[in-house]
Formats: structure tokens, C-alpha cells, sequence
């Protein structure tokens, strides 16, 4: 989870009471120190492993260059997907995204 998410959406989003947070990354060493400081439970390091945890919806903050195959996983299996990034640069994948 890149600095923009860790300032900014985790602290906002975690504060929610109706909000559950999931939080999914490669980085174990990240993962676990911020699942501790914003004392969220539901972690894993596969992003398909997510829909264990039946999500409402998820917000992708990863490497630009993987947005598209990871909102592709989620839109195909009917989970409401949001993304920060500029996808204006990628066309080709959010017109396969949404086909």
C-alpha cells in the first residue's frame, strides 16, 4: 500500500464504524505493521484470496501497471471496483476491463 493510501484513505477509512476494511499487499512486513496500527483483522497477500472475505466493494492503490488485471479479477466476479490512478494512459486495458 503506496504513501498516498497510508496517509490519506487508511486513516479516513479505517475511522468508519459501517466500514470493515481488508487489507491485501505483497509485503508481508507492510502488510502486518499496518494491520496493527489500524487494527484491521482481515488481511492476505494474494489480492484473489480477498473474495474470501466477501467484500461490498475495493479500492485498488497498487502499481499502475498491474490496475488493469487486478479491476479486471474483481469486475468479473461482480465486485464494485474503484481505482486512483491514470488510467488515461492505459486505454487499451480499461476498454478490456469494461468489454
Amino acid at each position: 500500500m503506496g504513501d498516498i493510501a497510508q496517509k490519506a484513505y487508511l486513516p479516513f477509512t479505517t475511522s468508519q464504524a459501517d466500514v470493515h476494511p481488508i487489507f491485501c499487499t505483497r509485503d508481508t512486513a507492510t502488510l502486518n505493521a499496518l494491520a496493527s496500527q489500524f487494527r484491521v483483522s482481515d488481511t492476505t497477500t494474494q489480492y484473489q484470496a480477498v473474495l474470501n472475505f466477501k467484500p461490498d466493494a475495493v479500492m485498488i492503490h497498487a502499481t499502475t501497471s498491474v490496475h488493469p488485471e487486478i479491476a479486471r479479477y474483481f469486475l468479473e466476479h461482480g465486485v464494485p471496483t474503484f481505482l486512483i490512478s491514470r488510467w488515461q494512459i492505459a486505454m487499451k486495458s480499461v476498454k478490456a476491463c469494461i468489454n
